[in-house]
């Protein structure tokens, strides 16, 4: 499964560090992107593509979270996008 995702984010506490990431069936992210905030309310771009090999046939859940070592992490604007697709073995 190919999974891709890119959105805008902003957090609000300077020095924090942001960790997005990907998550097959609720296991633990992936594929994580880190990002240190410098500047207050200064946005990001997020942008990633993550290959999830040795998948077994069937219904999965994928997921793109976020978090924050301090402070509050939100999604900016409404352009977030993801994409996944079904890759032949």
């Amino acid at each position: 499964i190919e999974v891709s995702f890119s959105g805008s984010f902003a957090l609000d506490t300077l020095g924090a560090i942001a960790t997005f990431g990907f998550s097959l069936d609720g296991a633990g992210e992936v594929g994580n992107y880190f990002a240190q905030e410098f500047v207050a309310t200064d946005f990001w771009i997020a942008g990633m593509v993550w290959l999830f090999t040795g998948v077994s046939a069937g219904s999965h859940t994928v997921t793109f979270r976020w978090k924050t070592t301090a402070g509050i992490l939100k999604a900016a604007t409404t352009q977030r996008a993801m994409i996944m697709k079904e890759l032949a073995a």
